[in-house]
């Protein structure tokens, strides 16, 4: 292990930061660092960011981009969020669609596994979370049911 822990800018996906500081009008590399973030790094932020279309091909921030900078929630997530959002507004879908997806993005939040590995017998529970044919689905139940240890999940 190293004596010292690099900073967290060396270490973490920029995506956020070079959000925040387009909402603010600045440009991540414009502003002065203790420690200096990794030039690939940031490109990859503006990347993601531009493919997300929160940011346009000059780097300025969108829309789409100041919408998901309001949520508390990491751009990837916050993108989806907004999508679904107007989908919903434009009658494309219908609006219980953004409660699923609410569900869902709370379900993902959980940086620890949802669903325990089966061991002996499979109870009639397990089966029926089982049935439910798709990790979404389930993962939208178990927000929306809760009784993690009942149908086997954390």
């Amino acid at each position: 292990m190293e004596a010292r822990t690099p900073p967290e800018v060396l270490r973490e996906d920029l995506t956020d930061a070079v959000l925040t500081a387009a909402v603010c009008g600045f440009r991540l590399r414009g502003l002065k660092f203790l420690d200096v973030p990794r030039g690939y790094a940031v490109d990859a932020a503006v990347a993601t960011l531009t493919r997300l279309g929160c940011l346009d091909e000059h780097g300025d921030v969108t829309e789409v981009g100041r919408s998901v900078s309001a949520m508390p929630l990491p751009a990837h997530h916050g993108r989806f969020l907004v999508a679904v959002q107007r989908a919903v507004a434009a009658g494309d879908v219908p609006g219980a669609v953004l409660r699923d997806a609410i569900e869902l993005l709370a379900g993902l939040g959980v940086a620890q596994r949802l669903f325990l590995p089966p061991q002996g017998e499979v109870s009639d529970a397990r089966r029926a979370w089982s049935e439910a044919r798709c990790d979404a689905t389930r993962l939208i139940l178990a927000v929306r049911r809760g009784k993690a240890r009942r149908a086997a999940l954390r």
